[in-house]
C-alpha cells in the first residue's frame, strides 16, 4: 500500500514540477497586451517584442476532406530574424495590431 501511495505522490510532484517549469518557460500562456513573447530558434532564447512591432496573420488551408482549417499567428522581425508565434483565436482577436 505504501509503495502505491509513494508512486502516486512522486507522479503528482513530477506533474506539479513540470507545470511550474512550463509556466516559467513559456509564460503560462498569458501575454500582456503591451508585448508578445516569442521563441527565437536561431538564438535558442525567448525574445519579448512590443506590440507596436508585431503584425497578426491568419493561415487558411483546405484539408483533404474539404473543410477549412484556420490557424492564427503573430509575427515579428527582430534583428533580421522572422519570428512566428501561433496563438488562440481569442488572443488573435484581442490584439489591435495590423494584419499582414
Amino acid at each position: 500500500m505504501s509503495l502505491i501511495y509513494h508512486t502516486l505522490l512522486v507522479l503528482r510532484l513530477t506533474s506539479v514540477a513540470a507545470l511550474a517549469y512550463f509556466e516559467a518557460t513559456y509564460g503560462g500562456g498569458e501575454d500582456t497586451m503591451n508585448e508578445v513573447k516569442f521563441y527565437n530558434v536561431k538564438t535558442r532564447d525567448f525574445v519579448t517584442v512590443p506590440t507596436s512591432q508585431v503584425k497578426k496573420k491568419k493561415y487558411e488551408k483546405t484539408t483533404k476532406s474539404g473543410s477549412m482549417q484556420v490557424r492564427y499567428a503573430v509575427r515579428a522581425n527582430v534583428d533580421g530574424t522572422n519570428l512566428t508565434k501561433f496563438v488562440s483565436k481569442d488572443m488573435y482577436d484581442s490584439l489591435s495590431v495590423p494584419e499582414e
